[in-house]
């Protein structure tokens, strides 16, 4: 467990530098804001639905402010709509 654990904390520290520092990331993207956690997501043109994990603004290099999903995958799940 200890080791699960320290391997996440690595992961979300790795992410976190790259989203919070711009030039630590190959697009320049800056975290801005949190706007909603399992925000529901349904379309009937791509048949998809579901719930987004985080739904989030990020900054591009030119200023401008993008909203984006984020989605977290623990790999405990196998089945073919999880992983659509």
């Amino acid at each position: 467990m200890e080791e699960d654990a320290r391997r996440a904390v690595k992961n979300i520290t790795e992410w976190l530098d790259m989203v919070l520092l711009p030039h630590k990331n190959k697009h320049g993207l800056k975290f801005i804001k949190f706007i909603a956690a399992e925000q529901e997501f349904n379309t009937a043109t791509y048949g998809i639905k579901g719930n987004i994990d985080g739904t989030l603004v990020m900054r591009d290099m030119n200023g401008a402010d993008l909203s984006t999903a984020l989605e977290i995958k623990t790999g405990k799940h196998h089945s073919v709509s999880y992983r659509g």
